[in-house]
């Protein structure tokens, strides 16, 4: 696997970031989202007329002396705020409450469809990618964007509303007070626009190397034996640490950055408050305005500076949440192996499935650069079986991907009698196909649903029956459920051997017409071979069979050998007459048997 992450994306214009932030709130049901927008609306609405009715009340207040109480409006202007202080506070918890919903709506969609898209991502991509790095993405990068987007959103646009809206409403008690606060937000704007674009930069630094971080521990955990063999723990540690430091430099910048914007926007706002007071003390004793406009003005202010500050420390958790975004949607938008291998209009002749296969002068490489495969020209029989022998990297294991259209020639073609592989439906393709790897996949379920995992149409009496030829039933019924006793793959107790028959009776249960195995019993013992190799020779009878194998008496009896080099076949014939031909199939034979 390569350990190179996916690219970062270079800089992202603000047309770009935008864009992220459209597609992000798509995935936010519409429902939700309306109801969130509406709450922050009208709660910031009632939030705004507390200092407008604390300014008249204090006015009606100063003229009630001297007035009858009945000529005086002030119960009524207290009344209003009373009920302004309590809707403000309910839509609160409202806008809590459904921002924290559209936050798990947005995670489970992204995951949902994040998932989906790396199963069906072509094998060579999860093959050149740190799967450290496309679990971050799933896991940490999710939980940023939907974490934070929801509320973000909703405390970005409930400050936008109340910077505007307090312009408005302080024109309007104190025309001349409106010209500090305009200075303040343009000074504010100019320096939030300036860090932000460094804040994104650095968050996507940050997920970048903590992708690779948990790339390395992955790999460490999932091959923590041989490092310990090999006495290997020191350098990974060694390298753990380097990757460790270089995550703690990423970080520290990115909360040095986040944590520049809040002081020097309190700053600013604080000498706005400053300003306006100073001012307006001026104004009310020239008797330009009255002191319940002044209080209302102070007030506003107030909550001005207020906003102000909240946008800056918001918009350092919006480029956060869209650095999330971005790596998200870079995954997201990778090509699917449908759309790499386009599937045709309608099914292909099952007849082809039962046709000989024809590899005629097919090239490929995974780099580009050295072939693995060179002109290859090979017929592989129906019905029969077909070994692939030659040491590693000859390109055995290549001829079955590309059979499976796990990867495409570079050149040539492959036929089922005369249908080309790539005008067969992946769909029908696989339904047709199957494979017996070296370790088998348990699933979490029931014994039942591992041996029918991958059967269209599964039944007791076709798991009974596929047990039966894997001679796996009398295991099963001596289990405490039977075939209904739970295993998981990271709980199973299964020897190599009996998974390995585990594998057989899915592929039995499957039905297919062509079989793919690949050296499946290079880890097991020679007793349990035999029970496996017996087990096999029955499955592949009339079935095309293509066996990748490192133990070459596992092959004896296959109708066809052939002995790969260098991408080419350099031998070809039965096991009887390779022997005798003395030549490289011999030689390696007797090596491995000497």
């Amino acid at each position: 696997m390569n350990n190179n992450p996916l690219p970062m994306g270079g800089k992202k214009k603000g047309a770009e970031r935008r864009a992220l932030l459209r597609r992000s709130l798509a995935m936010v049901p519409k429902k939700t989202r309306n109801l969130l927008i509406l709450c922050c609306i009208f709660g910031t609405a009632f939030s705004l007329a507390t200092p407008l009715l604390i300014g008249t009340a204090l006015d009606q207040v100063l003229r009630l002396f001297g007035q009858h109480p009945g000529n005086n409006p002030f119960m009524r202007t207290m009344t209003l705020l009373l009920g302004a202080f309590l809707l403000s506070a309910l839509l609160g918890l409202c806008q809590g409450r459904i921002g924290a919903k559209a936050s798990q709506q947005l995670a489970r969609n992204i995951r949902s469809r994040l998932f989906h898209k790396v199963l069906h991502l072509p094998l060579y991509y999860l093959d050149t990618h740190q799967h450290g790095d496309i679990m971050s993405r799933l896991l940490n990068d999710v939980e940023n964007l939907s974490g934070l987007l929801p509320q973000v959103l909703c405390s970005f646009l409930s400050a936008g509303l109340s910077i505007g809206a307090c312009l408005v409403l302080i024109f309007k008690v104190a025309p001349a007070l409106m010209w500090v606060n305009i200075v303040t937000v343009a000074v504010s704007l100019l320096v939030t626009t300036m860090l932000s674009r460094k804040v994104f930069e650095a968050a996507i630094r940050q997920q970048r190397t903590l992708g690779r971080t948990n790339s390395h521990v992955t790999d460490a955990i999932a091959n923590f034996s041989a490092l310990r063999m090999l006495r290997k723990k020191k350098d990974i540690f060694h390298d753990a640490k380097t990757i460790s430091d270089q995550l703690a430099q990423d970080s520290f910048r990115l909360q040095y950055l986040r944590g520049l914007l809040e002081p020097l926007m309190m700053t600013f706002g604080n000498l706005g408050f400053f300003f306006v007071i100073v001012i307006g003390c001026v104004l009310v004793a020239e008797q330009t305005i009255h002191v319940g406009a002044l209080q209302s003005a102070i007030l506003y202010s107030r909550q001005f500076v207020k906003s102000i500050n909240d946008l800056s420390d918001l918009f350092s958790k919006l480029q956060v949440s869209l650095s999330s975004a971005d790596r998200i949607f870079e995954l997201a938008d990778q090509p699917q192996e449908e759309y790499r291998l386009p599937e045709s209009a309608s099914q292909a002749d099952p007849a082809c499935f039962a046709s000989d296969i024809q590899f005629t002068d097919v090239s490929f490489s995974y780099t580009r650069r050295k072939p693995v495969l060179d002109q290859l020209t090979v017929r592989i029989p129906a019905g029969k079986t077909t070994a692939l022998v030659g040491a590693t990297g000859a390109g055995k294991t290549t001829i079955a991907n590309l059979l499976l259209r796990f990867y495409s020639p570079d050149q040539g073609a492959i036929l089922f009698g005369e249908t080309d592989l790539q005008q067969i439906p992946l769909r029908q393709l696989r339904e047709n196909c199957a494979i017996a790897l070296q370790d088998t996949y348990i699933v979490d379920g029931t014994v039942y649903d591992n041996i029918m995992y991958g059967c269209s149409e599964p039944s007791m009496e076709k798991c009974v029956e596929a047990a039966r030829k894997a001679h796996l039933h009398e295991r099963i019924e001596a289990l405490p459920w039977k075939y209904h006793t739970p295993m998981s793959n990271s709980d199973c107790h299964w020897s190599i051997g009996e998974r390995q028959l585990l594998s057989v009776a899915r592929i039995l249960a499957m039905d297919p017409s062509i079989v793919v195995i690949d050296e499946a019993m290079s880890s097991i013992d020679p007793r349990t071979e035999l029970e496996v190799n017996e087990v096999l020779t029955d499955m592949m009878k009339g079935r095309t069979c293509i066996v990748i194998a490192h133990r070459l008496s596992t092959i004896r009896h296959a109708d066809q050998i052939l002995v790969l080099e260098g991408g080419h076949i350099v031998e070809s014939g039965t096991h009887d007459e390779l022997r005798a031909n003395h030549a490289q199939y011999d030689r390696l034979y007797r090596h491995l048997n000497a």
